[in-house]
């Protein structure tokens, strides 16, 4: 029986305005405009047909004026985030946002003071470093080390050390994490929460991948981990990665404590960004209600496609580390055995494989020697990439 989702077709994305994608674009960020795009987080699989279908509904009304988050739609994400993770949201916790990284911009100036130090755990999603240097605070590095399993862990002596600084207001977290996939324990984030609540720290966790977690692992909200940060905690959150929306620039920044919120609606209305975008609203909300079996049928093709990463890694490039990835569609391999600076190896896959991957430098410190690759594509575009990756590489 056929499925709900084509994760077979790819539309073709040059002329829609994707910056993966768009020639002009490539060429001027990365000097090349003929390299398969295997790079920022989003995906070459069509939306849910039933989220196709609602903006198709709603372009038949003629009028697109300004709007407001209605009962209807938060009660759609409030609905969502109880089945599919056990947590119970109010209805006023909820508050917008165009995205998440610029909620975190918004956040660190509502928040904190210019000169204030926030603490971030590279290598990160870049957007990170610079939602605090772009507004003159400082930033203070607590690397992720990599545990006798190869996978990330929290340096939790230095982070206690890092917090005991006065001037340290906030913590900013990414839950699962970007980029090297990881599923943070309960346990794990229970001595995170402890930390915070001991010294008086604020905590904006990034959780937009929750939704894309892989079979083993589960994602667990930072509040479910321990109830008592609820008035220290800010989650950010989206449909954008789960249903590829990240156009429609629509966002839900779940701020439980009163007063934070205050704050943050106080720095939105600053701002003037707090009318949302009327599509995104109508998006967002059937894909809560109408688009689990969508999601379910894209998370199996993203997992056929992570084995088929893994494989291929294996068997042709076996001295490469392939960090497992337990959550998202981001794979992260490291570049140590080729024994050459990493943006050499970064042209390689550019000019020798015609291949545009993130490099990991970008992520901060700890990633210099890992690249980031989108494994979110048809098939036979991931093995065409991975392909390309193999000779980049053996260029090398």
């Amino acid at each position: 029986m056929p499925g709900i989702g084509d994760f077979c077709e790819f539309p073709d994305r040059v002329g829609s305005g994707s910056i993966k994608w768009e020639p002009e674009h490539l060429q001027a960020k990365f000097g090349v405009s003929d390299a398969l795009p295997m790079w920022v987080a989003d995906m070459d699989f069509a939306t849910a047909p039933c989220v196709l279908d609602a903006l198709r509904a709603r372009l038949d009304h003629p009028l697109f004026g300004y709007t407001r988050v209605f009962e209807p739609y938060r009660e759609a994400v409030i609905d969502w985030f109880k089945v599919q993770h056990g947590w119970t949201i109010q209805t006023d916790w909820i508050c917008h946002a165009p995205g998440v990284v610029s909620a975190m911009n918004l956040l660190v100036l509502a928040l904190t003071n210019p000169g204030d130090k926030i603490v971030v755990q590279p290598p990160i999603y870049y957007p990170f470093f610079s939602s605090v240097r772009d507004n003159k605070r400082e930033l203070v590095l607590n690397p992720l080390e990599i545990d006798p399993h190869g996978l990330y862990q929290i340096n939790f002596d230095q982070l206690e050390e890092q917090f005991s600084d006065k001037s340290v207001r906030l913590f900013m977290l990414c839950n699962p994490h970007n980029p090297g996939g990881r599923v943070w324990k309960k346990a794990e984030l229970s001595r995170l929460i402890g930390l915070c609540i001991r010294h008086n720290i604020l905590v904006i966790s990034d959780e937009i991948h929750c939704d894309l977690v892989w079979p083993g692992y589960t994602h667990q909200p930072l509040p479910l981990a321990d109830s008592r940060i609820l008035e220290q905690c800010i989650i950010c959150t989206a449909s954008s990665k789960s249903f590829n929306l990240a156009g429609l620039q629509t966002s839900d920044i779940i701020i439980p404590d009163a007063r934070l919120r205050r704050k943050y609606r106080s720095q939105l209305h600053k701002t003037g960004l707090g009318d949302p975008n009327i599509m995104g609203l109508v998006a967002t909300e059937v894909a809560y209600r109408q688009g689990l079996d969508w999601l379910n049928e894209l998370r199996a093709q993203l997992v056929r496609n992570l084995d088929q990463v893994e494989l291929f890694f294996a068997e042709q490039l076996p001295d490469v580390t392939l960090m497992k990835t337990q959550a998202t569609y981001l794979a992260w391999f490291n570049l140590n055995s080729f024994g050459v600076d990493a943006k050499i190896a970064e042209q390689a896959l550019l000019n020798v494989g015609k291949v545009i991957l993130n490099p990991g430098y970008i992520f901060g410190a700890p990633g210099d020697d890992w690249m980031r690759v989108n494994f979110a594509c048809p098939a036979p575009i991931l093995s065409d990439g991975l392909q390309r990756i193999k000779l980049g590489l053996d260029s090398l």
